[in-house]
């Protein structure tokens, strides 16, 4: 009788022992599956951060070279307005000669 209460009493624990082990096993597995989430979590919001980034510095680069080429456009305008007045200036002055005389 002794003996027996031992065995049903070893098979207790090692029932308890496997089922201990199946849940810690599960548990570890569910731990890893959240960890591995929170990687890829992190990981997308990073590259989106860098996406943003590197989108605002494309439309920053954009915006310098819309305004270098305003900038040029400006110059060439003046330039042309500058070649103009003088044509004016000298044609006045021209004129100006020609009914002095």
């Amino acid at each position: 009788r002794e003996k027996e209460i031992l065995e049903k009493k070893k098979l207790a624990q090692n029932r308890l022992d496997a089922v201990v082990g199946l849940a810690r096993a599960g548990a570890l597995a569910e731990m890893e599956a959240i960890k591995q989430e929170e990687e890829n979590f992190y990981l997308a919001r990073r590259q989106e951060k860098n996406a943003l980034a590197e989108e605002a510095r494309d439309a920053k680069r954009k915006h310098e070279d819309d305004m270098a080429k305003q900038r040029a456009q400006n110059k060439v305008k003046r330039g042309d307005v500058r070649r103009e007045t003088e044509k004016a200036m000298k044609a006045k002055e021209a004129a100006e000669q020609a009914a002095s005389v």
